[in-house]
C-alpha cells in the first residue's frame, strides 16, 4: 500500500520490509525522503552506504519502535535529518518530511551550481588554468607574467578569456 504524502507517493509497508521496499524506492524516485527502521542494524548501514556514495545526499528520517540514546546517536552519525518513534504522530512525520524537502531542495541547488562552476573549469586551457590560478591568488598581471614567462599582454588576452569562459566580471 502507498500514502500520498505532500505531493509525492512513499510507500508504506509493514515491519520487517521497510528496508527492502525503500530501499528500491529510493534508488528510482526523485523524491528527497528516506525513511529506515533505525532498530534494524540494516537500516543504519543502509543509511551510511546511502549518505557516503556519490551524489546521493538525501536527507534521512528514521522511523523506530524503540528510541533509545545509542540508537539515535547512531542514526544521527549515519546521517539521519529527524529521528521519530512509533506510532508516529502525522503532524510530526509530515513537519520532518517538510524539513527534509526543504534540505534536499538546498542541497541539490548547490550540488548543481558546484556542477556547473566545476563544467566551465574544465573548458579552461592548462595556460588559462595557470593565469585562473594566480589570478584567484591576488596576483597582478605583471607578477603572473613573469611567473609563468610571458609577456604582460599575453597574461591580459589570458585572463580576459578565463573571466568570459567562468562567467565572471572583475
Amino acid at each position: 500500500a502507498t500514502t500520498d504524502l505532500l505531493a509525492g507517493t512513499v510507500p508504506m509497508s509493514m515491519p520487517g520490509t521497510v528496508i527492502n521496499s525503500l530501499t528500491c524506492w529510493i534508488a528510482s524516485s526523485a523524491s528527497p525522503l528516506a525513511t529506515f527502521s533505525a532498530v534494524k542494524p540494516i537500516g543504519i548501514t543502509t543509511a551510511r552506504a546511502l549518505t557516503a556514495s556519490a551524489g546521493s545526499h538525501r536527507p534521512i528520517v528514521f522511523i523506530t519502535g524503540k528510541g533509545d540514546i545509542p540508537t539515535s546517536v547512531r542514526a544521527m552519525k549515519a546521517g539521519a535529518l529527524d529521528f521519530l518513534t512509533k506510532p508516529v504522530n502525522d503532524k510530526d512525520l509530515l513537519e520532518a518530511i517538510s524539513r527534509a524537502e526543504v534540505r534536499d531542495a538546498a542541497s541539490r541547488k548547490l550540488y548543481s551550481e558546484l556542477e556547473s562552476i566545476q563544467a566551465r573549469i574544465a573548458t579552461l586551457t592548462p595556460r588559462e588554468r595557470e593565469v585562473w590560478v594566480q589570478v584567484v591568488a591576488g596576483r597582478l598581471n605583471k607578477q603572473i607574467a613573469g611567473d609563468l614567462g610571458i609577456v604582460e599582454k599575453t597574461t591580459k588576452v589570458h585572463r580576459k578569456q578565463v573571466m568570459e569562459k567562468l562567467g565572471v566580471r572583475n
